[in-house]
């Protein structure tokens, strides 16, 4: 879930990866950013906004050739009998 940050005058200030690293730094708990998220409030004159990123993953053979789409990681895991940290760890990596 990407994090955007915006000032008083609603210009885009700056955007975080994840709630955890816009609580890093502001220098506030995740449970903060948690909250001004869902009431909609500003911090230190900053408004906040979520965007959940949409992470379908792609499958494809050994050609290239798209075989399948799936919508998350746990999907995957099942189908190919694969361990989510395991395929986590390949996606991370850029190698899969």
């Amino acid at each position: 879930m990407n994090v955007k940050v915006y000032d008083s005058f609603n210009s885009f200030v700056m955007e975080f990866s994840t709630i955890n690293s816009t609580a890093k730094h502001f220098g506030v708990s995740s449970s903060t950013i948690k909250r001004v998220l869902k009431n909609g409030m500003s911090y230190k004159n900053f408004f906040f906004k979520s965007e959940i990123i949409y992470n379908r993953i792609l499958v494809y053979d050994y050609s290239h050739k798209l075989i399948k789409v799936l919508d998350n990681r746990s999907d995957i895991s099942r189908l190919f009998n694969i361990p989510t940290t395991t395929l986590t760890r390949y996606i991370q990596s850029g190698k899969l």
